[in-house]
């Protein structure tokens, strides 16, 4: 053992004492403890956790020793944590008037006992302590944690739906606000801890069998979560010094609602009469058996998201070095065998060492599908339909800013889904369908991509109608005909809706056209695939990260290009008799019978000179949301990975550019714009059908 130990023990005395453990099992821990605390760098930790022991004893039946129990508990865990803590006022004040389950080793020695002293009086709910400087950093460290821990009670009453008789999710979630509660009361936070101690103790009923974790049950648990959120962003501000905006968050409703709780009903909440959401996950979570020891958990540090962000971008500047003196001429000239193979040494490491650095920044995908749970619940209720919900792949890791980018799509296209996509549950009925819709939301891997769908066993999309819709709003001419494909790619155009009427969750046109905005901002790309009366399937493509890009490096005259890999389908050297001139469209090229529009790059950007005829240059075919363009460059260099580089804001933006990268050579080379080079094209494609 030892004191990275004192948490886990911390928690485990928690448990025993909430379970009612036999004596000897509680003092083990204790000794435990205090051996540990003993080892702590500060001259009074031992004394606070021999205080903590003394106190126990009346635990379950004084508030005062449990307020004074959390705030012993805090303390011991910021001293473990090696944050300023004054000790002294929680030494000085009286302990329990009787021993706990056995005295504390002798080399301790209790305060004196003092007189019965009043129970403190309440704050104000709306009452906030004043905080030293040194203290503003546990307040950071609370909140983090704190919603770290509501996150996870959060998944767990959803996951409770489907799996009503598992006592581990009633307890996950009761730890959850215990462990808040504790920590608020060590830190004084009274709004916290009265409405955290309210839910642990109508979790503790549901523990003890006396309820039922019925939909109410869970409905109000879920209030209590969202309240305690919300006052966590109130309280935001006290970790930087700066008073909280607006009045605190109403809770005492709540909290009372929570106290007068009784089965199949919900004081001040109106029940919800609407199906329930199943959830099953995919995912699941491997409990040790009792009797069997648990994994080790790896120590995990954390670290401000700006330092990481730091480190990846000095890491690209090595890697830009790294290739630089690589490709130097001169060096390369006078290279003896050894320089070589040092230099060869180089470029491993560093690139061993940008793997490591952005591996720091991915993050798994499930705590986005877990959000996007309770986004189907709520859709589900406020349509009354029934969902299934499932997750696929969960643990797939992808950049922490394409996981933030993505949150917002999510949303869109899980309430899309539920309210268009899925049947009533007559409709369904009649269709021979489960009454409950199957929605899944699934992530993988594949060809060096993050993949993510969601999936749904609805109506479908009917590309007639689609076609018809989209003509009168006219989105398209009359005269335009379009492939399936290109149909379902109608719904992300601005202003597009088949909604007949606008609701809360959609209707306006604008939802799905966000999804593609904000999917293509990360340079990803969304595909379509739907059986009428069977279902659809979103399928979003995204990179790994946002800092490095795979390329095809183009050369224009006497410039070098990049053209993002994912784009690309295939590069060809057209022979004349393939290439034709459509009147009003351009040059098309035959490929395998099929005409696709040809762009010149070098008419595209401007850069002064006429560039290649087709037949003399080489085409790179590049396709993207079904729509497919001929890219007619001088030659095609080769493969690379580059750093992203902003333009910065003195170019602005830049028709075609969507960045830029530091090449070999120390030259720079501009990233196309994939999506505006096929939205110049996509008007001929039509033209083309027709």
């Amino acid at each position: 053992m030892s004191i990275k130990d004192i948490p886990q023990t911390l928690t485990d005395i928690e448990t025993a004492l909430v379970l009612d453990a036999p004596a000897e099992v509680i003092d083990g821990h204790f000794e435990r403890l205090l051996g540990l605390a003993l080892s702590l760098p500060h001259p009074d930790a031992g004394k606070v956790a021999a205080a903590l022991w003394q106190v126990a004893a009346d635990v379950a039946t004084t508030p005062s020793a449990q307020s004074r129990f959390e705030a012993l508990s805090g303390a011991l865990r910021a001293l473990h944590r090696g944050s300023p803590v004054d000790v002294a006022p929680l030494l000085a004040a009286p302990l329990s008037s009787s021993p706990a389950h056995s005295t504390p080793g002798a080399s301790v020695t209790a305060p004196p006992h003092a007189e019965p002293h009043a129970e403190p009086q309440a704050e104000p709910l709306d009452a906030l302590p004043t905080f030293e400087p040194g203290e503003r950093a546990l307040i950071e460290e609370f909140i983090l944690e704190s919603t770290e821990s509501m996150d996870l009670a959060e998944q767990s009453m959803l996951a409770l739906e489907s799996t009503p008789g598992d006592p581990e999710l009633l307890n996950a979630t009761f730890r959850a606000f215990h462990s808040v509660k504790g920590v608020a009361g060590f830190l004084r936070l009274s709004q916290v801890t009265r409405l955290a101690h309210a839910v642990e103790t109508l979790l503790d009923r549901a523990r003890r069998g006396e309820l039922a974790p019925e939909r109410s049950f869970i409905d109000l648990v879920l209030q209590g979560i969202d309240c305690v959120r919300r006052l966590l962003t109130w309280l935001a501000p006290q970790a930087t010094g700066d008073a909280p905006t607006g009045p605190c968050p109403e809770t005492a409703s709540l909290a009372a609602a929570a106290e007068r709780y009784a089965p199949g009903q919900m004081p001040a909440v109106t029940p919800s009469s609407s199906p329930a959401l199943s959830v099953s996950q995919a995912d699941a979570v491997a409990t040790a058996p009792e009797g069997q020891a648990r994994r080790p958990v790896p120590t995990q540090v954390k670290v401000d998201t700006e330092k990481l962000d730091a480190l990846v971008d000095l890491v690209g500047e090595l890697l830009i070095a790294q290739s630089m003196v690589a490709e130097d001429a001169r060096l390369a000239g006078a290279a003896t065998t050894q320089a070589t193979r040092n230099l060869a040494q180089l470029s491993r490491i560093a690139r061993e060492l940008q793997r490591a650095a952005m591996s720091m920044r991915m993050v798994p995908v499930s705590g986005t599908f877990e959000k996007m749970v309770r986004v189907a619940r709520e859709a589900g209720k406020h349509t009354a339909k029934q969902v299934t919900v499932t997750t696929v792949g969960g643990d797939t890791e992808l950049d922490r800013t394409v996981t933030e980018l993505l949150h917002d799509p999510l949303v869109h296209m899980v309430r899309n889904a539920i309210d268009h996509g899925l049947e009533s549950t007559e409709q369904r009925r009649a269709a021979g369908k489960p009454e409950a819709g199957a929605l899944t939301l699934a992530a993988r891997h594949e060809g060096g991509q993050i993949v993510v769908e969601v999936r749904d066993d609805g109506r479908g999309l009917d590309p007639t109608k689609l076609v018809a819709r989209a003509r009168e709003r006219g989105l398209i001419g009359y005269s335009d005909v379009l492939t399936d494909a290109q149909a379902y790619q109608l719904i992300f155009l601005p202003g597009f809706s088949t909604a007949a009427q606008v609701t809360d969750l959609s209707g306006r046109g604008v939802g799905m056209d966000v999804v593609r905005t904000n999917v293509e901002r990360v340079r990803g790309r969304i595909e379509v695939e739907s059986v009428l009366g069977q279902g659809t399937t979103f399928r979003i493509r995204l990179p790994l990260t946002l800092a490095i890009i795979d390329g095809l490096l183009l050369r224009i005259g006497e410039e070098r290009y990049i053209l993002p890999t994912e784009w690309a389908r295939e590069a060809i050297r057209p022979k004349a008799d393939e290439v034709s001139y459509v009147f009003g469209v351009g040059d098309m090229v035959s490929v395998r019978g099929e005409l696709v529009p040809l762009r010149s790059l070098a008419t595209h950007l401007s850069t002064g000179e006429a560039g290649p005829r087709p037949e003399n240059g080489i085409v790179v075919l590049i396709e993207g949301g079904g729509r497919r363009c001929g890219l007619i460059v001088d030659e095609l260099l080769g493969r690379q990975e580059v750093v992203i580089k902003g333009l910065g804001d003195a170019l602005g933006q830049v028709p075609g550019v969507a960045g830029g990268a530091i090449l070999g050579d120390g030259r720079i080379g501009l990233i196309l714009d994939v999506r505006a080079l096929l939205d110049r094209a996509h008007r001929a494609d039509l033209h083309v059908a027709a």
